[in-house]
């Protein structure tokens, strides 16, 4: 099976998106600690005043929670101008599957990945990855199959090739 994709700037700050999102769990779990813990590490020694620690940790909510998206906002901004345009990620490209492994081809390179290299296959609304790594995916934009049926197709193939190794 093979088909003809061209990832762009915007499918890759997309694929950035997804990641950011994915973890965005674990992260929160980082604020609430800092918006609970900083507020309490902050009246140590103090006389308890339920008063003053909400109005602490409403003042650290809003002030680490604005921090923490704006940096989160820049990052995957900016992670989209990282890559070259004539690198390896951006551009047009053949995916193929065959026996052997997944192969993307394009006008500079050319990549075997072995099936037992795939850590998982993840999709959203127009998207598919196929993460090779932890941050690392094969980014496929939904756009170029014809239909559902032939996005199906493609990911039952991929499950198979993975289920064989």
């Amino acid at each position: 099976m093979e088909i003809q994709i061209d990832v762009n700037r915007k499918d890759y700050i997309n694929f950035n998106k997804y990641y950011y999102k994915k973890g965005l769990k674990r992260r929160l779990i980082i604020v609430l600690i800092v918006v609970i813990g900083l507020p309490i590490f902050m009246n140590i020694g103090k006389p308890f005043e339920l008063h003053e620690l909400l109005i602490n940790m409403i003042i650290t909510t809003i002030v680490f929670s604005s921090v923490f998206l704006g940096i989160g906002y820049i990052s995957i901004r900016r992670t989209g101008r990282l890559p070259s345009d004539k690198g390896s990620i951006l551009g047009k490209k053949t995916i193929t599957v065959t026996d052997e492994g997944l192969i993307s081809e394009s006008e500079n390179s050319k990549t075997i990945q072995k099936w037992s290299g795939i850590r998982s296959i993840e999709q959203n609304d127009d998207m598919i990855f196929i993460f090779v790594d932890k941050i690392a995916a094969y980014i496929i934009p939904k756009r170029f199959f014809n239909d559902q049926i032939h996005i199906d197709s493609f990911l039952k193939k991929l499950d198979e090739k993975i289920n064989a190794t």
